[in-house]
């Protein structure tokens, strides 16, 4: 007999934004591989931890992250068998908590598990919460009692309930909030026809009540198949119910589409008339083209009418700009795919239908032949005085070559600068001399060029280089690069680019990316790298194989780029914002991630961050901030050389090991402070070219700085 499964639409209810003063979750979790001939079935998790948010963040995500990995890492067994060994290995993970001190969600952990895995249905909850199975018109409890019994962490999930589903079943859960919404119109609730509309009842509820923290689902049973066919939605218990993009979109829908197909069919229609009549009576060529005009309009609009701008664009608004309305459901998002810890997914948005695009030039040359080519003409236009204006930068950052007369004159201003203790105005003059070099080389200007050389350096205790220890070429669109091992990796930002470098030998491999941009990434001593695509992250694994290397990590992260990482935690820089984010691994997964607490300190405009420990941000004016969970810490700049810039560092890099902080600059330097501020040296670099970035390893005591000219390693040793 062939296993029966069940087509059910299934609803999560939960909050968009976090709740301070709790920790509480809804998801569903799916086989890392789905297998529709062998379905390992849907888990159904509710979490609330009754305390801060960032007290159970980290507890209620562990639970889910292990429940994820014990259910469908499971051999074999039945789903009776797997759903056990699950619960006894989240009790013994929360036990592990609290034997580290880590007590806070003890007595404070609502949840529920349940699993649907054919037509079975197994389930066990701990804690306050609330259960019912709704069938053939009668409500039943599925939780009969509320915990007694002082809470211990390794008897925290116990017995399981265990059942077989039929068509038109409807189960529900929820947190001890959640039954302050319901309250005695569940069963009126749960008559609904479907889940989504049970769900937008139960929030428009939450929402009068003006509850805030409500979690969780909502199973529609519908039918019995012989493959599984589960369909998940998720509603917001704190967005409004319409968005005014969904009213938009609706207008034009029933409204303007309707007309405007009339008017331009009437408009065809006369224009064909009367090119026909004047075809026949006047001028046949004239009348032709009124023709073709009359014909191409009617046409066009068939073509025009599938590339529906505004509604595809109202949709994708409706995930960010939301505005209250009573007309109308809720706006709720489906997918198939739900993975551990991440959010429903919009999808790729298909702007253009099944149009190709042969037929996208001729609908709209077609009919707007005039401003389209306008548009393109401004476009071109403008990417010609972006060009321009990019050659004259250029040009103005070359090294300028000074006359015998004008390095001389140069050199006496520098020289009576210093006399005059005016250090402020001789450092710049001395590095314009040393920046640049002569018309003509003679004993008398490379006098000039090293004494100020050498001033200059004694002046600010100045390393320099001389020649570049080479790596590689700069690979041709490369505008970033990160450390990874045995090799480092640049990437191009814009299209997803990767070239893999090997330390030894400077071979350079094209590797295969999946996303078509990159925002950010950043490396580990371990031969992997973390590379972010939006709110997606991928691990780049150092393998001997150029393609087929990246590996999406199954989280949704902040949309704000990836800073650094200290440990086995990943930070993120939202610097509009004025945030710091930070995510945790278990060693097979990182966390959902959670805010950093800044208490005070001011993080806005930063554009580099690294972590020894305490964190140091890289503001856009060359300020530096550091700080700690305890606040602010000191760190301000003293005995910097006068004259000497700061505002042109864009990163900085420091370790646990490290009694520096280091700052590469655009204009090639790498200057060095204490972890106070107090400036210790800087390294020049031999080159004018501006820096474009640079990567760090610890363990090395490298720095790699990239630029047009190619990618060049820069030894610290000596400043440990």
């Amino acid at each position: 007999m062939s296993k029966r499964y069940l087509e059910y639409h299934g609803v999560r209810i939960t909050s968009a934004e976090r709740v301070a003063d709790r920790f509480v979750t809804t998801q569903v979790l799916q086989p890392p591989v789905p297998d529709d001939s062998s379905s390992l079935g849907e888990l159904f998790i509710l979490v609330e931890i009754a305390r801060p948010w960032h007290m159970g963040a980290r507890v209620g995500q562990a639970l889910v992250n292990a429940a994820q990995r014990l259910y469908y890492r499971t051999a074999s067994g039945s789903s009776y068998d797997r759903f056990e060994t699950m619960l006894k290995g989240i009790n013994q993970a929360l036990a592990r908590f609290a034997q580290a001190g880590e007590t806070e969600w003890v007595g404070h952990l609502n949840s529920v598990i349940a699993l649907i895995e054919g037509d079975e249905f197994h389930f066990t909850s701990a804690g306050t919460t609330i259960g019912y199975l709704w069938r053939d018109g009668e409500l039943s409890p599925l939780i009969e009692s509320e915990p007694t019994g002082e809470p211990h962490p390794l008897q925290t999930f116990g017995a399981i309930t265990s059942g077989t589903l039929e068509a038109n079943d409807r189960i529900f859960f929820g947190n001890p909030i959640m039954a302050s919404v319901v309250e005695t119109d569940l069963a009126a609730h749960l008559g609904e026809e479907t889940a989504n509309l049970v769900a937008t009842r139960i929030v428009r509820a939450a929402q009068v009540k003006k509850v805030a923290g409500a979690g969780g689902f909502i199973l529609h049973i519908q039918g019995i198949r012989g493959v599984p066919q589960p369909h998940i939605s998720v509603v917001y218990v704190d967005r409004p119910l319409e968005s005014i993009t969904t009213l938009v979109r609706r207008w034009f829908t029933k409204k303007a589409l309707p007309k405007a197909r009339e008017l331009s069919k009437k408009t065809g229609q006369q224009a064909s008339a009367a090119g026909t009549q004047v075809q026949k009576t006047v001028f046949p060529l004239l009348g032709r083209s009124l023709v073709r005009v009359g014909e191409g309009a009617e046409k066009s609009w068939q073509r025009v009418q599938r590339i529906k701008f505004i509604a595809h664009i109202a949709r994708f608004m409706e995930n960010s700009v939301q505005k209250p309305s009573h007309k109308g459901l809720t706006v709720i998002r489906n997918y198939q795919k739900q993975t551990l810890g991440s959010r429903s997914p919009l999808g790729r948005i298909r702007i253009f239908g099944k149009m190709t695009f042969s037929d996208i030039v001729h609908a709209l040359t077609h009919t707007y032949r005039i401003w389209t080519m306008a548009t393109l003409g401004f476009i071109l236009i403008l990417i010609l005085i972006i060009n321009l204006r990019a050659g004259y930068i250029r040009r103005a950052a070359e090294p300028r070559l000074y006359s015998s007369q004008e390095l001389q004159a140069l050199y006496a201003r520098a020289e009576s600068a210093l006399k005059a203790q005016d250090q402020a105005q001789a450092l710049p003059l001395l590095e314009q001399i040393t920046r640049g070099g002569a018309v003509g080389e003679d004993a008398d200007t490379a006098q000039i060029v090293t004494s100020a050389r050498e001033t200059y350096d004694q002046l600010t205790n100045s390393t320099r280089f001389l020649f570049w220890s080479t790596l590689s070429s700069r690979p041709e669109g490369a505008d970033d690069l990160v450390y990874s091992g045995d090799y480092l990796i640049a990437y191009d930002r814009d299209n997803g680019s990767l070239w893999r470098i090997a330390l030894t030998g400077g071979t350079t491999e094209t590797l295969s990316f999946p996303a078509t941009s990159i925002t950010s990434a950043i490396g580990y001593a371990q031969n992997d790298a973390l590379f972010q695509s939006n709110t997606t992250l991928y691990r780049i694994l150092s393998t001997s194989e150029p393609s087929a290397v990246a590996e999406k990590v199954n989280q949704t992260f902040p949309s704000a780029p990836l800073a650094s990482r200290f440990g086995s935690n990943i930070y993120f820089l939202d610097s509009a914002a004025g945030k710091v984010f930070v995510s945790s691994s278990d060693g097979q997964d990182f966390n959902t991630p959670r805010e950093y607490p800044l208490k005070g300190v001011d993080v806005s405009d930063g554009q580099a961050l690294t972590i020894d420990g305490y964190i140091y941000v890289l503001k856009k004016d060359g300020t530096i901030t550091k700080f700690s969970r305890g606040g602010a810490d000191e760190f301000s700049f003293k005995n910097v050389p006068a004259g000497l810039k700061l505002s042109t560092g864009f990163t900085l890099f420091t370790d646990e090991a490290l009694e520096q902080v280091f700052v590469v600059t655009r204009d090639a330097r790498i200057m060095a402070f204490n972890k106070t501020g107090a400036y210790v040296r800087q390294i020049v670099l031999p080159t004018t070219a501006e820096i474009k970035a640079a990567t760090f390893s610890p363990t090395r005591n490298v720095i790699w700085v990239m630029n047009d000219e190619g990618i060049f390693e820069v030894s610290i040793a000596s400043n440990r």
